[in-house]
């Protein structure tokens, strides 16, 4: 047995070097990574015809013709292996030829006379000609292509087969037990009638997820004369939830929250949320709020959601102590994929003690409305989202405080090679109407996500105890992200005011916060952990503050 293992060690070359010669197009470090074959891993032939084929489909790829490489071996007991590459010919397109029909294509083509025979560019194209022609009634539409290289010169064909034109004739539900129908119906954006649309359907899908009612939401095709049957087949999961969500920020305060959910009460499709949220620091100075949510989905079969239920809320200072209750009813609409309004109205009574601010009552009516075009929720890649409110206090409500409220939200990401660039600008202004506000009617930052380095409702000219507030906010934030697996890093700039009004609004006196941190990716988002330090005003031995939380900042 030691004999038969010293002989076999014998045949277990090394490789000690890799080269390439002749490779003018392509570094040596792009060629390397698409081997297979690595120094120091033991010599093996048929691992080099292997590298020698991917070597030769990747130079195809990318539009050469002619391609040759020949692999060599030399060494004994450790070798060298050396591709020698005859790169070939890599001809611009001479001239593109479209079939008849071809709108769909130069819409939705990159591809020009001059350029490279680059495949993965030219799958791209076929992707959005076919996804173009499927939101449009063509589910079964199909782009092909051929080259022809002669006489050195480089011809390029498109082959369009769009098949017949389809709309919905019916859509059949399956698998359902608990859940009422008219609540599936309600989420698709495709009826019968309608042309076929893939976008739709898609968007039907991920709205039939955003339910948490079902573990799976499969839709299948099926073709007729000149029309689709739809069937969507479904299963259902359990209507109970409990989500909970967790924060912290230096130097000692904890942040958590909790919601007891019933997503499906009494199998009438309605829903109960009791969520709370609060924090504590080791001062023994908290915050609470909790309320009592009855959603009705499409009441009376109507086109929205009907949100109603009281609210209680208490937050204890080491000065003061602020407790409130109110009701909160809330009507939203969606109008299409990434669009929907809501408009608001609340009731709030709030007390005080340990400070001269007299018991006080606000009636409020807030408008909003979404824009949501980012490619995912929890860690957006690319896209806008978009978030302007109005509210409007007192006045005709009665009450206490009389004000119109307005906010703007824009956010923005980038897609940029190797990272996500992410941007959030913000502004608003609340402007005193009648007899004017109270203080807290007004705007707060809250540092953990709007300006990292500072502590939450640290800045603003006006105050209630440690707390500021300000009636005109401004801030602007940049992210750039990267991403290497299930982790993150981030590089952040957060800048950010609090004024009495516009006209006191200086951007030089904008604050400023920097600092970068760190991301674990979970199906429920990104375990977000920062580090930021304040630019203007620190005071002595400051150094930062660290944040803790679930999801990105913005």
């Amino acid at each position: 047995m030691a004999i038969f293992s010293f002989s076999l060690l014998l045949f277990l070359q090394p490789v000690r070097e890799i080269n390439f010669i002749g490779n003018e197009t392509f570094p040596k470090e792009r060629l390397q990574q698409l081997i297979t074959t690595r120094p120091g891993s033991t010599l093996s032939r048929a691992m080099i015809d292997h590298d020698r084929a991917v070597l030769i489909d990747y130079y195809r790829k990318q539009g050469f013709f002619g391609t040759n490489i020949i692999a060599t071996i030399t060494g004994d007991t450790a070798v060298s292996i050396g591709f020698e590459i005859e790169e070939g010919k890599r001809p611009g397109i001479y001239r593109i030829y479209y079939p008849p029909d071809s709108e769909a294509i130069l819409i939705n083509t990159k591809l020009r006379a001059g350029d490279y025979l680059i495949e993965e560019e030219i799958l791209k194209d076929i992707a959005r000609v076919e996804d173009y022609l499927a939101d449009r009634g063509y589910p079964f539409a199909r782009l092909s292509y051929y080259p022809i290289f002669e006489h050195e010169t480089l011809h390029f064909f498109w082959d369009l087969k769009k098949g017949k034109r389809y709309h919905i004739r019916k859509i059949t539900i399956t698998g359902l037990k608990n859940v009422p129908e008219r609540l599936v119906r309600h989420s698709l954006l495709i009826r019968p009638g309608d042309l076929f649309s893939q976008r739709k359907i898609a968007e039907s899908q991920k709205n039939l997820y955003l339910l948490f009612l079902f573990r799976l939401v499969e839709f299948r095709y099926e073709p007729a004369a000149d029309s689709l049957d739809l069937v969507i087949r479904l299963e259902e999961g359990s209507p109970y939830g409990i989500n909970l969500g967790f924060g912290f920020m230096t130097p000692s305060r904890l942040i958590g929250s909790i919601t007891f959910e019933n997503l499906n009460l009494i199998h009438t499709g309605n829903q109960l949320l009791i969520p709370i949220i609060g924090w504590i620091n080791l001062k023994k100075e908290y915050s609470i709020r909790t309320s009592l949510g009855f959603k009705l989905l499409y009441p009376l079969d109507l086109p929205f959601s009907l949100t109603i239920g009281p609210f209680l809320e208490r937050e204890h200072h080491l000065t003061y102590l602020r407790q409130g209750v109110g009701i909160q009813g809330m009507v939203k609409r969606g109008f299409g994929p990434g669009l929907e309004a809501g408009l608001t109205y609340q009731y709030r009574r709030l007390r005080w003690e340990g400070i001269p601010l007299r018991e006080g009552i606000t009636n409020s009516i807030t408008g909003k409305a979404i824009l949501d075009w980012r490619d995912e929720i929890l860690d957006p890649k690319r896209g806008v989202f978009l978030l302007p409110t109005l509210a409007l206090g007192g006045t005709f409500l009665g009450g206490d405080n009389h004000f119109l409220r307005g906010l703007l939200d824009l956010r923005v990401y980038l897609p940029l090679p190797g990272f996500t660039y992410a941007w959030r600008f913000r502004i608003g202004e609340i402007f005193p109407l009648h007899r004017g506000f109270e203080t807290h009617e007004e705007f707060q930052l809250v540092a953990s996500s709007a300006l990292r380095g500072y502590h939450d409702y640290e800045i603003g000219p006006d105050s209630i105890g440690s707390e500021h507030y300000g009636s005109f906010l401004f801030g602007i934030q940049s992210e750039p992200r990267f991403r290497i697996g299930r982790f993150g890093l981030v590089l952040f700039l957060d800048l950010a005011g609090l004024e009495k009004g516009y006209r006191e609004f200086d951007i030089e006196d904008l604050e400023i916060g920097t600092g970068f941190g760190l991301r674990y990716f979970t199906p429920l988002g990104p375990i977000r952990l920062d580090w930021g330090k304040r630019m203007k005003g620190a005071p002595p031995k400051d150094y930062g503050l660290i944040y803790l939380s679930l999801q990105h900042a913005f």
